[in-house]
């Protein structure tokens, strides 16, 4: 149609530094104008892989050696003894200390350490030869990993390794062994066999440092480490003592910045907190093997300053795998549910009441064993790509599994449910014979609404599965619980030990005054409602700034209808509208020129209302006309639109009706 068309969405969807691009073309030239998104909490978004993810979830993890991997250069040389150069001599690169008749000689495939019978001398080791003059090539106070290879063994029954002022004993049987160690000198390896009438061949000896970087530090008070690196992990002994618990990165948190913390808990029995700064944050970490953890640090929850892991007072803690990521919360959502194109969501703010939406095992999430107890397994794949969905499972249907809540009728409550597989029925319900909680689950992940139903206590129950009613499944996949203090669901807010807020959206407007040719054009707009009912007026507009001239599209508290208002001089001079689901997507267009106003809603032309006619031959002067909101004013959240944008054009001419027909239909 028109050149200089103004366009949003239409499955092309620009977004530059957080903010939103409104792209202009004029004579097949593309230029852009930026709405800004604020919201200042994270949110969540469907993305175009059909997965829930995080809005704006930087892809960098800020923790460096995060998997505890990170390896140094290999300290010893000539460790495969391919080298066949006299033990002792240069190049060979060892040395030996024997007495009487111990020997230490190259043979079998690799070196052999051989102890006589002659008990009166036991000196049998084999040193590493430094590369160079200098013998300080460990660092003392560093972890260091032992690899070797035990090739054959005759009758030795005890084999050391010297870490510095003490000798640790390693495994002696046939075979590739790993051994971590703290180095307490600067000198390399020591082998010694202390088994008298015996011999070792030894092959394939490595040592290098672990986390070579310092990405991590450990306190040490005493002399003697909480923490240590193992196998890829990071370890705190069992009753190591309070001052020696403190496992630190080396990344330090910007103060204000949201971000988004996951790990590996393998085993803990007493919980772990973590501290920003020296602040602990408000969760910690829960107890169990084999968890997979994700905490949310707010902006609120933190000044900046370095992540640190402190230690239960008891037991072994063991964690992996940590990572931590930016959440840049003011970015705008373009979602794709239900739809190819996506479409820009925009929400007021909701809380999660559900303060564990992932983990069914944790807080007040119960079962009420009428018969058998419900199990639960964890560890099955979830609607947002990670392990933390949870196999429910009563094969005498007897029991339920549910999480009880004081909550108003009004509220919404929901869940992801699918079944392990096959297809069947589950009641999702509060009360056993509210049958119109009762749903059809598939192989495939649904998000359902879960109807309010007051129980016997006089709490409004919000029971995860039933198995007790009309249902056929015996066990099923969940995912997700959101109980919101708002009449319909919003996207999901994840929750882990405590209820998590998501803040209402704005989305400034865009454009200029060159954009608009004010004194004639048409205003296209594909959009839905959050609900039927919006809670408030939800309005799109153009203007000039403030309410005096402006074109507004909307819906009032009370839905049913999609509206349109002309207002120039302060004054209302056209209203038009047409009855709608507006939560449902609807196309509508209104175009404006002296002596035509007309709004098409779904291909069906509007009717005028009230106020002023379709040939009214007011319309806007040159420049009146300059951005482009999400509100009815520019700097003014009051009646700010919030619903699905899958679509806007603004065109500089008024089109015909046969024009707006096709546009809408």
């Amino acid at each position: 149609m028109a050149e200089g068309i103004l366009k949003l969405g239409e499955g092309q969807w620009g977004v530059k530094d957080g903010n939103l691009l409104l792209d202009k073309e004029v004579a097949g030239n593309h230029l852009k104008r930026e709405f800004t998104v604020t919201r200042g909490t994270r949110a969540t978004y469907v993305g175009r892989d059909g997965l829930i993810k995080e809005s704006n979830l930087q892809d960098t993890n800020l923790v460096q050696n995060g998997d505890f991997s990170e390896l140094g250069d290999e300290e010893i040389t000539n460790g495969g003894f391919d080298t066949s150069i006299a033990i002792g001599s240069a190049g060979s690169g060892w040395k030996r200390i024997i007495n009487g008749d111990n020997t230490v000689e190259y043979g079998g495939g690799g070196v052999v350490l051989t102890r006589g019978s002659n008990s009166s001398t036991n000196e049998c080791k084999l040193y590493a030869q430094t590369p160079t003059a200098s013998s300080n090539i460990l660092t003392v106070g560093k972890f260091y990993k032992l690899t070797y290879t035990v090739v054959n063994n005759t009758n030795v029954t005890l084999l050391k390794y010297y870490i510095g002022g003490s000798y640790d004993d390693v495994p002696h049987s046939v075979g590739t062994h790993i051994h971590y160690f703290e180095q307490a000198s600067n000198q390399l390896s020591i082998f010694w066999n202390q088994t008298t009438s015996s011999s070792i061949t030894l092959d394939n000896i490595s040592v290098q440092q672990v986390d070579p970087n310092d990405r991590w530090s450990f306190s040490n008070v005493g002399g003697t480490h909480g923490w240590r690196i193992v196998d890829g992990k990071a370890i705190c002994d069992t009753n190591a003592a309070t001052e020696n618990r403190n496992l630190t990165s080396s990344l330090s948190l910007d103060n204000g910045k949201t971000y988004k913390l996951t790990l590996d808990i393998l085993q803990s029995t007493d919980n772990i907190t973590v501290y920003v700064g020296g602040t602990a944050l408000s969760a910690t970490l829960p107890t169990g093997e084999n968890l997979g953890y994700e905490y949310y640090i707010s902006s609120a929850d933190h000044s900046g300053g370095v992540l640190m892991f402190y230690a239960g007072s008891s037991d072994l803690q063991e964690i992996d795998n940590i990572s931590l990521k930016e959440i840049k919360t003011d970015t705008p959502r373009i979602d794709f549910t239900d739809n190819t194109d996506g479409h820009l969501l925009l929400e007021p703010e909701s809380r999660n009441l559900v303060p564990y939406s992932e983990n069914f095992e944790g807080g007040s999430w119960t079962n009420e064993s009428i018969g058998t107890t419900p199990t639960l397994e964890g560890g099955y794949t979830a609607p947002d790509g990670s392990n933390s969905a949870y196999k429910i499972s009563n094969a005498n249907q007897d029991s339920f599994w549910y999480y009880p809540s004081v909550a108003d009728s009004d509220d919404s409550r929901t869940i992801w449910a699918r079944t392990v597989s096959g297809t069947g029925t589950a009641q999702l319900t509060s009360h056993n014979s509210n049958t119109n909680n009762t749903f059809n689950l598939t192989e495939t992940w649904q998000r359902f609404e879960v109807n309010s139903t007051t129980s016997s206590t006089g709490q409004t129950s919000f029971y995860a599965v039933d198995f007790r009613g009309s249902g056929t499944l015996t066990e099923l996949l969940l995912w997700g619980a959101q109980l919101e203090d708002l009449p319909y669901a919003t996207s999901y807010i994840p929750t882990n030990g405590s209820t998590v807020t998501r803040d209402g959206e704005t989305c400034t407007g865009a454009g200029e005054a060159q954009d608009f040719n004010s004194e004639e054009g048409t205003f296209y707009v594909d959009v839905a409602a959050l609900n039927s009912s919006p809670g408030e007026q939800i309005t799109i507009s153009l203007s000039g700034g403030n309410s005096n001239d402006r074109l507004l599209v909307y819906s009032t508290s009370g839905g049913g209808k999609w509206d349109s208002q002309f207002r120039k001089n302060s004054a209302n001079v056209v209203s038009i509208n047409k009855s709608a689901t507006v939560s449902n997507q609807s196309k509508v267009a209104v175009t404006w020129a002296a002596g035509r106003h007309v709004m098409f809603v779904d291909g069906v032309k509007a009717t005028v209302y009230g106020v002023g006619s379709e040939t009214t031959s007011t319309t806007f002067d040159a420049g009146d006309l300059k951005s482009l909101q999400f509100s009815p004013n520019k700097g003014t959240t009051t009646n700010s639109f919030y619903g699905k944008v899958k679509a806007i054009r603004v065109y500089k001419e008024a089109l015909s009706d046969s024009e707006l027909k096709t546009l809408t239909s």
